[in-house]
Order: C-alpha cells, then sequence, then structure tokens
C-alpha cells in the first residue's frame, strides 16, 4: 500500500514539476542552511531585478 502511495505521489509530482520546468531551480539541500538561503536569495533577487526591468521598459 505505502510503495502504491510514494509512486503515485512521484508521477503527480512529476506532472506538475514537468509544466513548471522552465521557471524551477534546484538547490542542493545538503548543504549548509546558511548556503542554502543563500543561493535562494541571489535567485529571488535576480527575478525581482528581471521583473523590474521589464516593468521599467513597459512604463517608457
Amino acid at each position: 500500500m505505502v510503495k502504491l502511495c510514494l509512486v503515485t505521489r512521484n508521477s503527480n509530482v512529476e506532472s506538475v514539476l514537468s509544466m513548471y520546468k522552465d521557471t524551477t531551480v534546484k538547490i542542493v539541500g545538503s548543504l549548509h542552511k546558511e548556503e542554502v538561503f543563500s543561493k535562494i536569495d541571489s535567485i529571488l533577487t535576480e527575478l525581482l531585478e528581471k521583473k523590474e526591468s521589464v516593468l521599467g521598459s513597459l512604463a517608457v
């Protein structure tokens, strides 16, 4: 029963992840928490900068 649940869960997760493969970023979670936080912060900062540049170019 547990194995069937895991197979079903993995299948569902893979189908959802495939829809977001262009926007998903994989981060190694086994790193120190400071490194994981730093990577997440860096990625979010980059996304915000891109968003601001796009919005700024639309305002002109």
